[in-house]
Order: structure tokens, then C-alpha cells, then sequence
């Protein structure tokens, strides 16, 4: 998925209507641009793990996180990320799940 149209696609049955997705996470979430009438233009994020808890065209924007109220804020918050100067403190991992297959392959490399 290297072009929005390819992107929108893939995503036009999962996210709200209305909502173009312009990038994804690392985790898989997406995010997107809205072009409903409320909050036109503003930034969201669909988070994935979410989507199960609704039936098909029942997720709305308000189901969304608020990310920005325009593009260019958007773009204004991004930073390049950097260990040695992020504080990371207060971040700590609660669970962790592997799928067993996977485990199976990573233990069988070793």
C-alpha cells in the first residue's frame, strides 16, 4: 500500500464513510482524513483492535481518536523520533501476546 487510492481501497469497508486513510502506524492503526461534514478536514486515528467491537457501517467518527483539527496541524506535530531524547519513563509494557506458531519458528532458529 504505497498510494492513498490503494490504501483507500483496502480500508473503505472498515473505516467510518467519509474518512480517507493518509498513513498507518507501526501497529497497524490507521490514520485518517475526514471529510464529513463535522470536523471537516480534521485528523483521527482507527484503531484496529476497535473494529471488532462494531458491525459493519456502524463505526462512526466519533469512534475515532482526535488527532488534529487540520492537515498542516497534523504535519506540525510530527518529529523525528529519538531515544536518546524522548523520555520514555511511565511506559511500561502491560501483556504481551505472540502467536504460537511464531514462537514455534523463533525457538526452532535459535
Amino acid at each position: 500500500m504505497n498510494d492513498i487510492l490503494s490504501c483507500y481501497a483496502t480500508f473503505e469497508n472498515r473505516i467510518p464513510k467519509g474518512c480517507v486513510p493518509i498513513n498507518r502506524d507501526v501497529g497497524g492503526n490507521i490514520v485518517c482524513l475526514n471529510l464529513n461534514t463535522e470536523k471537516y478536514g480534521a485528523i483521527f486515528l482507527w484503531d484496529h483492535d476497535i473494529e471488532l467491537n462494531f458491525d459493519k457501517d456502524e463505526m462512526g467518527i466519533q469512534d475515532l481518536y482526535y488527532i488534529a483539527s487540520s492537515f498542516n496541524e497534523f504535519l506540525n506535530m510530527i518529529k523525528e523520533y529519538n531515544p536518546e531524547e524522548d523520555d520514555l519513563d511511565g511506559y511500561e509494557i502491560e501483556e504481551v501476546w505472540i502467536d504460537p506458531d511464531f514462537l514455534k519458528e523463533l525457538k526452532d532458529n535459535e
